[in-house]
């Protein structure tokens, strides 16, 4: 399941989410806000239980204007090594022979913010929050679109972390 729990008009995460969703046959909610109702209707798309659910939000910090930010739900640290080398893998098999402006950095962690997380928890025991900046969601858009999807057909293979 791909969603973008905020899409605004005009941020780009609505399309780009749908871009994903459409390139990797995942289902897809876009929502302008999350609300009493958004879980609800994650739910009903994915129609059942979720393995692995990802949200798209749009970031316009400053200290990440060059990095997509991967937060992660139920991923161990092993887990975290194997995602940011897949994502860098991927990215660079993606920008051979184009302009290096055009490369992102990617940091992935563990999800921040008590309240998100612990919505995300209650959709699927296995999640990855991506901020994307504007250079992915507009000008790169194109590129990061396929990027992430690749990136997220490869993810989505990785074994759940062993439960002690």
């Amino acid at each position: 399941m791909v969603a973008a729990p905020r899409a605004a008009a005009g941020d780009g995460t609505g399309e780009f989410a749908a871009e994903v969703a459409r390139l990797t046959g995942f289902g897809l909610v876009v929502a302008p806000a999350v609300d009493d109702g958004y879980e609800r209707r994650v739910r009903e798309v994915a129609r059942g239980a979720l393995a692995f659910y990802v949200e798209i939000h749009g970031s316009e910090r400053r200290d990440s204007v060059d990095r997509i930010d991967v937060g992660t739900v139920g991923v161990d640290a092993d887990q975290i090594l194997k995602l940011r080398t897949l994502f860098e893998l991927v990215r660079d098999a993606h920008l051979r022979g184009r302009a290096p402006a055009m490369r992102l950095h990617v940091r992935v962690a563990p999800a921040e913010g008590a309240a998100e997380r612990a919505r995300v928890e209650r959709v699927s025991s296995r999640a990855l929050s991506v901020e994307l900046p504007r250079l992915a969601r507009h000008e790169g858009r194109d590129l990061y679109t396929q990027i992430l999807a690749d990136f997220l057909r490869e993810a989505i293979a990785l074994p759940p972390p062993a439960r002690p």
